[in-house]
């Protein structure tokens, strides 16, 4: 193998490390939850596994790059940058962590809705049950006569 493209392997799983680092740290999850993520999703992985992988110091196969995209909910594509990147890193982490951020705000508003929705129907059953109760009152409470 020539010197140039050993070099440029390093290099890459380097990048792909760092990449995963900052996508883990932007869910804000430790290496052992992204490692039961993995195991999950069917690439069993330990903490230390996670900690190798992001310092380039684990070769990572095309399984789990796919698995590590889905998981960040992200294209494989992102994961894995080519040395002449250069500057482009940041622009493409900071939309990369944009998108990720506008994803989650868009699940917690759909669970809110549901949940939401669930309150509204407990409501609508309460106020129905006073209105039973209030009828119930009324006809049991005749004025003497």
């Amino acid at each position: 193998m020539s010197l140039l493209v050993e070099n440029t392997g390093r290099e890459v799983l380097l990048s792909f490390g760092r990449t995963v680092r900052q996508l883990r740290e932007a869910h804000e999850w430790t290496q052992e939850q992204l490692a039961n993520r993995m195991s999950t999703a069917g690439y069993p992985m330990h903490q230390v596994t996670v900690g190798k992988l992001e310092t380039g110091r684990r070769p990572t196969s095309v399984g789990e790059v796919v698995a590590l995209a889905a998981i960040f909910e992200v294209d494989p594509g992102e994961l894995i940058r080519f040395p002449s990147a250069g500057d482009g890193d940041d622009a493409a982490m900071a939309r990369m962590r944009a998108q990720q951020e506008l994803r989650e705000l868009d699940h917690r508003i759909d669970r809110m809705n549901v949940e939401l929705d669930l309150l509204q129907e407990r409501r609508a059953e309460a106020a129905a049950q006073l209105a039973r109760a209030e009828a119930a009152e009324a006809r049991s409470v005749r004025p003497a006569g």
